[in-house]
């Protein structure tokens, strides 16, 4: 089983190696039985695996423990290597230097600090555009609710400034949240051949902040060549004082009358660069067989299978909302089901002999983060299938 680790992380991953050692089964019985199934959950769910985040020496700890345990069992590796099968994926996002944006109003330049006063969009394209700015009301364009924020305007090459969510704020269920998600709206920008888009909060009488979008990965694919940031909404009433035009009386009128009010901005422009870059990262599943003893059968598979991994120390999916990062062990989710499986591939190969499929047992990393490992697996799989 390889595992590429940088000496920083050597004394931690060698801790961790002589904690699976530690912990290795004592217990070698071929019933399922209580004892062995507490033994599992509680060296999978334990506090130094730190919830078995994908891709993190702790996972591959469980990985090494699972693959030892197939091994003591008798089970034959399934993949070239071993045990283990290998696969990359995206882990997170981060911003690249090659962030800024200047907005210019009339002659005079501002540029909002980064983080604080703006933030580049998950989603958003590596890109570089200058030009002419557009408020373009919600960004909605919806012949279905008689409704588009596009009418009337050109936005070609273009930089539209939008509010986020919809002119139906006080109503449930709206039929304008279909239209609402920032992707969306950045989507019909950019088919409505605008170079980028400014997402401005909408003004909420039971908000005092103006909080930026939250930069974190949501697993989506960012839209290519297109340039989006999220601004303080301060900026922008600058922005419409030489149009004379007021922000907010402007927004007001569009949720009365449920109208656009979309028009180009004369005495201004902006300048955006956004670059985010995706951080790669190691992750591993885990595969082993029990090969049938029927000369025919044994080329038809049973597969059983569990994800081992969980939410590490918190973030995407957790339901935390502490400000400390939080051990998220897992016991459940699914320290439980690597057990079975764990279990059951230990009960069917003492009865090897008697079984005339081949029986595969596989665990999976990066189920959390969107089935990444399965769906590796299924498209990297080391038997032939026919459809």
């Amino acid at each position: 089983m390889n595992y590429k680790i940088s000496k920083k992380n050597f004394v931690i991953s060698l801790i961790l190696f002589t904690y699976v050692l530690t912990y290795a089964q004592t217990i070698s019985n071929p019933e399922i039985t209580a004892e062995e199934i507490k033994q599992h959950i509680t060296f999978l769910a334990s506090d130094e695996l730190k919830g078995r985040d994908s891709g993190s020496e702790e996972l591959f700890a469980a990985a090494v423990y699972i693959s030892d345990e197939f091994k003591n069992y008798g089970l034959e590796p399934l993949f070239e290597d071993g045990f283990a099968q290998e696969f990359s994926f995206v882990k997170t996002i981060e911003l690249t230097d090659n962030n800024s944006l200047t907005l210019t109003i009339k002659d005079a330049d501002v540029s909002p600090k980064q983080k604080d006063e703006y933030i580049t969009v998950p989603f958003s394209g590596n890109a570089d555009v200058n030009g002419k700015l557009v408020f373009a009301g919600f960004g909605i364009s919806a012949s279905d609710l008689e409704y588009d924020d596009y009418a009337g305007i050109d936005v070609k090459d273009k930089i539209v400034i939008v509010f986020r969510n919809s002119p139906e704020p006080h109503v449930p269920h709206s039929e304008f949240d279909a239209h609402s998600p920032l992707r969306k709206k950045a989507s019909v920008a950019r088919d409505k051949g605008a170079a980028g888009i400014i997402f401005i909060n909408p003004y909420d009488e039971n908000k005092t902040s103006d909080d930026l979008i939250e930069f974190s990965y949501d697993r989506g694919g960012s839209i290519g060549g297109f340039s989006a940031v999220s601004v303080k909404r301060s900026f922008v009433e600058q922005l419409f004082q030489p149009e004379g035009y007021n922000l907010k009386e402007v927004y007001d009128k569009i949720i009365e009358t449920k109208k656009p009010a979309s028009f180009e901005l004369k005495n201004s422009s902006a300048k955006i660069s956004t670059e985010v870059k995706e951080v790669e990262a190691v992750s591993w599943n885990v595969g082993g067989f029990i090969e049938g003893t029927d000369p025919e059968l044994k080329n038809e598979w049973i597969i059983i299978g569990a994800h081992f991994d969980h939410l590490g120390m918190g973030g995407e999916g957790s339901l935390y909302r502490g400000d400390e990062p939080q051990i998220h062990n897992g016991a459940d989710d699914n320290a439980s089901g690597t057990t079975g499986v764990l279990e059951l591939a230990e009960k069917f190969a003492s009865q090897k002999d008697k079984l005339k499929r081949s029986i595969a047992f596989f665990t999976f990393s990066g189920e959390e983060l969107g089935l990444l490992g399965s769906n590796y697996l299924v498209n990297n799989l080391p038997f032939p299938v026919e459809a």
